[in-house]
């Protein structure tokens, strides 16, 4: 068994804390979509004009079926990503990321997710946002569900969290109440003997990107930085400021893919080639999850759902 490390975080600022709840609550209520290319106006989500389409297409081509079973089909991908910087001390550290849960989709989801992810062993377990899917109508629907499995599943150094575009800033408590460090715009420092991993959780990019996010990525400390952000679409951000690692889901894989696993869509505004799984951006590693839950519909071609087990190694140890 892995040595333990520990995980040193400055507490919360409740005034910080408070203004960002009023800040990110604000821009919930706009009608205006905020990326680091900008603010725009919002466009109506393309799964509204998607989900009818798909669900009528499926329905008179007799796939409804097959493409709820895909969408129930999670697997446990193990990627081990080899990185020439990681401290020795981290050398084979596991991390189980969970993302895209959209747990309120399928209430067969959850079930299936606990049984995948049972007997896992993991140094740090990492949620990487959107817990419901119907946050609007059922905006506890998803985290119901989560709050069993959260409190059972446990990596050695405890479990992060952060927010996704499906989160409203009413989710953060939830989470925490689970007993997740919620990250929103900050950094926590994880520590094996001498050695120390940082990692900074953003909030949201695709909807609530802020100058917050930017001033995280900048204020962690220097060593081996993580970016752990719901979306690819910060990756830039992070290169720039000398991030090793980013870790990331948001896309689905494109959920809906041609064969050989080509995304029709990718969900995203900026940093399209990152859709999914492993890439890189200048000296920077990352990973786009193909997500454990569906948006819109438990629905999944050529694009299978997956819990993933990253196994962090040294490339000279290799």
């Amino acid at each position: 068994m892995a040595q333990q490390g520990s995980i040193r975080r400055a507490m919360p600022n409740q005034d910080a804390r408070q203004e960002w709840a009023e800040r990110r609550r604000a821009m919930e209520r706009s009608r205006q979509s905020y990326s680091p290319d900008g603010i725009s106006p919002q466009r109506p989500a393309l799964s509204d004009i998607a989900v009818p389409i798909l669900r009528f297409g499926l329905g008179i081509t007799g796939l409804r079926k097959r493409a709820e079973r895909n969408a129930l089909a999670v697997g446990l991908n193990t990627i081990r990503l080899s990185l020439p910087d990681l401290p020795p001390a981290f050398h084979g550290y596991r991390i189980l990321q969970l993302s895209d849960l959209h747990l309120d989709i399928h209430p067969d989801l959850a079930a299936r997710l606990a049984q995948v992810v049972e007997g896992v062993e993991a140094d740090l377990v990492l949620y990487t946002g959107d817990y419901s899917t119907r946050h609007q109508r059922q905006p506890l629907g998803g985290l119901r569900e989560l709050a069993p499995l959260a409190r059972a599943l446990r990596g050695r150094d405890g479990s992060i969290a952060i927010l996704g575009n499906h989160d409203d800033a009413g989710t953060a408590e939830h989470l925490e109440a689970m007993g997740l460090t919620l990250l929103i715009n900050e950094h926590v420092s994880i520590a094996r003997g001498g050695d120390v991993l940082h990692l900074t959780g953003l909030d949201d990019v695709h909807h609530f990107y802020s100058e917050h996010a930017l001033q995280a990525l900048q204020e962690a400390p220097e060593g081996f930085r993580v970016a752990v952000v719901h979306s690819p679409e910060a990756a830039d951000l992070a290169a720039a400021e000398g991030y090793r690692l980013y870790l990331c889901g948001h896309t689905h894989g494109g959920q809906i893919c041609l064969p050989g696993g080509r995304p029709l869509l990718s969900a995203m505004t900026r940093c399209h080639d990152l859709v999914s799984g492993h890439w890189t951006f200048g000296a920077m590693q990352g990973f786009t999850s193909r997500g454990v839950g569906s948006s819109g519909l438990p629905a999944r071609f050529n694009c299978p759902p997956e819990a993933c087990l990253i196994e962090l190694s040294r490339a000279d140890a290799d």
